[in-house]
């Protein structure tokens, strides 16, 4: 066997164990902690928590609320309201390009977001 032939079923065998060895990681998993998106005083920040909370915040806007996976990587928001006003759900599609990466677009509108994962303070 040639040292190259050799050297690339090493690094072959190295891979797969280093693969197999990773935990995998799903959206339900991925989407905890915060994240923010805008710039300067125009940021807006969404907090997961591994309990099914969600908070939000832009400016003087907060919402807080609950959330549930309703499909692999479709999110629903089930926002807090005053009990005489209509329900309120947000439908997102997430989509992580890095585990601190996610975009969202909205089911109804189109429109997506990129997110950025932040640190706790």
């Amino acid at each position: 066997m040639s040292h190259s032939r050799f050297v690339h079923l090493s690094l072959l065998t190295l891979l797969a164990l280093f693969h197999a060895g990773c935990a995998p990681s799903t959206p339900s998993q991925t989407v905890v902690g915060k994240w923010q998106t805008g710039i300067k005083d125009k940021k807006s920040t969404m907090t997961f928590a591994d309990n099914g909370v969600w908070t939000f915040e832009a400016g003087k806007l907060k919402e807080t609320g609950t959330y549930k996976f309703v499909e692999d990587n479709k999110i629903e928001i089930q926002v807090k309201v005053p009990s005489e006003a209509p329900p309120l759900v947000y439908k997102r599609t997430l989509f992580f390009s890095h585990h601190d990466q996610m975009n969202s677009t909205d089911a109804d509108t189109g429109f997506r977001t990129t997110w950025r994962r932040v640190e706790e303070e």
